[in-house]
């Protein structure tokens, strides 16, 4: 009983409008045919406080037959409990009504005529236009669509730039992306926001890397204090294989799959040595690098064989190059990981286009149907390639050592 004058307080103040009138369907209490809100709303208050009358009446009736016919104590005592409850509810439903009519009768009124919302006011002055930062961080720059803002987006480090830069790129009704992610280092002259390439449209779920622009670099550490031993082996390999393997890509490739040698044995023992070149590719190529040894992993781990080892890495590198990956440095990187097969075009993304205007390739793709209601993530998951590719883009741009 206390539950459901409780309830009925609440009534006058929580219901919502969605049309001015309401045609009744049978009569409520002194209300029939067309009524607005308020009269409706305050009709069922004042039905409601006589149901609870009636309620507690009838609660009141069955509680004291239950305590005359029960020769039982404790039933006896449960029941004078069920008649004072009665008569609390009852009297906190109409008490209620009374003390707010008395204190302001508008207190009982429900005039809730919500119409259409009101159109926002223009943006008044011009838009702000944040200058170039200039203090130590990592900055990305973005445009408000609502305001016509421009304003850069700060961040302590290159990670959580990434982070935030992706959401923001994921959210294209309120926000442009004006450049990637940069950082201004303490002492030298800041940099001017990197140009930044609009990702592809395309709809559907979202994904785990949805806003991903994976034609723009994605910040790594690009170094360690193992790095600069195999500066040389890099400089040397590219000179020999030359092609679609740089300097640069190759270090960027040495960074990603071994952090400098530091892991040197990967896919249980099927890709081995600074580079993770895998065995069978290594005895592909090892004719390019002089090589007649049958390689095997523990060859390629060996320290001793790194300036070979790096060499087919190399060697695969530029066979990447000169297939369907062609010589965007981010597709050879993910042929690289993926296989040549990840840069054929999608079937599940075919309708999209890929940030780079070409079509889009089985690594982009970021489902696994064509419907686009399926992430990419299963058997043909390419969710690390992409982190990888658009990693070596960034350490191919910024090489570390």
């Amino acid at each position: 009983m206390k539950k459901f004058a409780t309830l009925l307080l609440t009534l006058p103040f929580s219901a919502l409008a969605a049309a001015p009138t309401y045609t009744l369907l049978a009569p409520l209490g002194p209300l029939s045919g067309a009524v607005d809100l308020s009269t409706y709303l305050n009709g069922i208050m004042l039905v409601t406080i006589g149901v609870a009358g009636v309620l507690a009446v009838v609660m009141i009736v069955i509680c004291g037959i239950q305590m005359i016919g029960s020769p039982s104590v404790s039933q006896k005592s449960a029941s004078k409990e069920c008649i004072t409850n009665a008569i609390l509810g009852l009297l906190l439903a109409a008490g209620s009504w009374i003390i707010l009519n008395t204190i302001n009768a508008d207190l009982l009124k429900s005039d809730m005529n919500l119409g259409a919302l009101p159109t926002p006011a223009a943006v008044v002055g011009a838009p702000v236009i944040e200058a170039n930062p200039t203090a130590p961080g990592w900055y990305f720059k973005y445009g408000s669509v609502l305001t016509g803002d421009k304003r850069f987006s700060k961040s302590l480090t290159g990670e959580m730039c990434n982070k935030l830069h992706a959401q923001f790129q994921a959210d294209p009704a309120h926000y442009t992306i004006l450049s990637g992610c940069y950082e201004i280092k303490a002492g030298s002259p800041p940099p001017p926001p990197p140009a930044s390439t609009a990702p592809p449209t395309t709809t559907g779920i979202t994904c785990t890397q949805t806003g991903m622009n994976l034609c723009e670099p994605l910040y790594q550490p690009c170094t360690n204090p193992n790095c600069a031993k195999l500066a040389g082996m890099a400089a040397s390999a590219a000179a020999t294989i030359g092609g679609g393997a740089s300097a640069a890509l190759i270090k960027a490739i040495i960074m990603n799959e071994s952090s400098c040698g530091i892991n040197v044995v990967g896919d249980g023992g099927a890709s081995c040595g600074p580079m993770q070149v895998s065995v069978t590719n290594a005895n592909k190529y090892r004719a390019k690098c002089g090589i007649t040894t049958t390689m095997t992993c523990g060859w390629l781990a060996a320290e001793a064989n790194w300036p070979k080892a790096i060499c087919l890495g190399a060697a695969y590198l530029d066979a990447v190059s000169k297939s369907v990956c062609g010589t965007s440095v981010r597709n050879i990187a993910a042929g690289y990981n993926g296989g040549f097969g990840a840069c054929a075009a999608s079937a599940d993304c075919a309708s999209d286009t890929s940030c780079s205007g070409a079509a889009v390739q089985r690594w982009e793709c970021l489902y696994e149907d064509s419907a686009h209601t399926v992430c990419n993530g299963g058997a043909k998951s390419y969710i690390s390639t992409r982190n990888y590719a658009t990693h070596a883009l960034y350490c191919t741009n910024n090489p570390g050592f």
